[in-house]
């Protein structure tokens, strides 16, 4: 198997470090469980977004919903920490499921 090198910056040959080991048979190839997780994905989201049609509720929403269901008094800030998203976002996001009756602030 041919190993993989960083080539020296002035164009020379390339390093001997980092290189790609020999797999090894005890354990899956990186690229069958990355391939795995890819597929496992896919199918969790075609899951998630039928579901989350029938409720009427996107991706985020659902997410900032299950946040609050498991605390309730969590603040903006914690949301942005926990969620990720922009607070711009978040706050029209919340100010939508407010309108909606999901949640209240």
């Amino acid at each position: 198997m041919e190993t993989l090198g960083v080539k020296s910056p002035r164009g020379g040959p390339p390093a001997s470090e980092p290189h790609v080991s020999e797999p090894r048979h005890d354990r899956p190839a990186m690229p069958s469980l990355l391939a795995d997780l890819h597929l496992a994905y896919h199918v969790l989201d075609r899951l998630l977004r039928d579901r989350l049609s029938e409720a009427a509720v996107s991706m985020s929403e659902a997410l900032v919903l299950r946040v609050v269901a498991l605390n309730p008094r969590v603040t903006m800030s914690d949301l942005v920490v926990t969620t990720g998203l922009a607070a711009p976002t978040l706050s029209c996001l919340v100010a939508r499921l407010e309108a909606r009756g999901y949640v209240r602030r």
